[in-house]
């Protein structure tokens, strides 16, 4: 079974020219897609399997890979690095809302 952060990591690398591409119009765009790939690894590899991760480790996780990949992505206009940490923390904060939502014991 691939791990949470192995598996992202594919998955984000196999995307990032498509992220690239699609961000040259809409900048915003490589925070959603970014998001759905996280959301799509999670269910391929299983809520189950990320119950074994508290919140700060799934959410250190996430934000290694968005630095490594999605923030080396050069952003349209002259706000690059501000849009990449809007869009960074954005992405933090749904996956960190979701993570409550349906991985949080009680």
């Amino acid at each position: 079974m691939l791990s949470f952060e192995k598996k992202l990591r594919e998955e984000v690398e196999a995307a990032v020219e498509d992220i690239a591409a699609s961000t040259r119009k809409r900048p915003m765009a490589a925070g959603s897609k970014f998001f759905d790939i996280v959301l799509r690894v999670v269910k391929q590899i299983g809520v189950e399997q990320l119950k074994d991760l508290d919140k700060v480790t799934v959410l250190g996780i996430v934000a290694k890979v968005y630095d490594e990949y999605i923030s080396k992505i050069d952003l349209p206009g002259e706000y690059d690095t501000v849009f990449h940490a809007l869009i960074k923390q954005a992405a933090l904060a749904a996956i960190g809302i979701a993570y409550d939502k349906f991985l949080a014991t009680e």
